[in-house]
């Protein structure tokens, strides 16, 4: 028996990453200096994001707003259900504490502390230090560095430092992964490597990736590029 009753289309999600008029100013009066000029983005649930633009156009500065690191002059930014503009430095900290993953140029691993060491940080930092060493070491034999756990990062290749990067940044299972020309370090065939490995451990954790970038074929393997261009949006294809 057919019903006349046409299926309700499921809703879609609501956006992890939504800002509306968001801008960034560093400094007052006539030494002001407007980085970010009234941005609007969304971005859904397991997006592939790519932030593309010269050096100068703003990406970073963005990246650091949607991560918490900075704090908005103006505009709403809401990232994981939090309200990011209302709230204090301490509320900050603790709303990135397990949602977000940051994977940087310089890597910035603590010289002093082993492979295993540096991947266990965030969970200790957030409470979970109980079954923080085996998650770390989980972390890393699925970044192919299961051989090079007691390893201090000097000991360490660039490329192999980014891997253990991404198992910092991973370790906590985020919603949002945010890496900031994580290749820049790299040399290609190296970095190709790493980009094929962030990906793929996005999408086995179902994590929103956003990647900023000015390399036009790295922005390519997003589903998704916007393009900055003087603190605004200048384009936004393929979501």
């Amino acid at each position: 028996m057919t019903s006349d009753t046409a299926a309700t289309p499921a809703a879609s999600p609501s956006p992890i990453v939504a800002t509306q008029g968001l801008t960034l100013r560093f400094g007052d009066g006539d030494a002001a200096v407007e980085v970010l000029r009234g941005i609007d983005l969304a971005i859904r649930p397991g997006e592939s994001v790519a932030l593309l633009g010269p050096s100068g156009s703003g990406k970073s500065s963005l990246m650091a707003v949607l991560a918490g690191l900075e704090r908005a002059s103006g505009g709403s930014v809401s990232v994981a259900g939090e309200d990011f503009a209302a709230l204090d430095e301490d509320k900050l900290a603790l709303a990135r504490r397990g949602r977000i993953g940051i994977v940087l140029q310089a890597f910035h691993l603590l010289p002093t502390m082993t492979a295993l060491e540096n991947v266990a940080v965030p969970l200790e930092l957030s409470g979970d230090a109980a079954d923080a060493t085996a998650r770390a070491r989980a972390e890393l034999e699925a970044v192919g560095l299961g051989h090079r756990l007691d390893h201090y990062p000097a000991q360490l290749s660039g490329g192999e430092q980014q891997r253990v990067a991404i198992a910092r940044a991973t370790v906590a299972r985020p919603a949002l992964l945010f890496a900031d020309e994580p290749t820049g370090n790299l040399d290609t065939a190296t970095g190709a490597g790493v980009m094929d490995l962030l990906f793929a451990r996005a999408a086995e954790r179902g994590a929103t990736l956003l990647v900023i970038t000015h390399d036009p074929a790295l922005a390519t393997r997003c589903g998704r590029i916007v393009t900055l261009a003087d603190g605004r949006i200048a384009s936004d294809t393929g979501g």
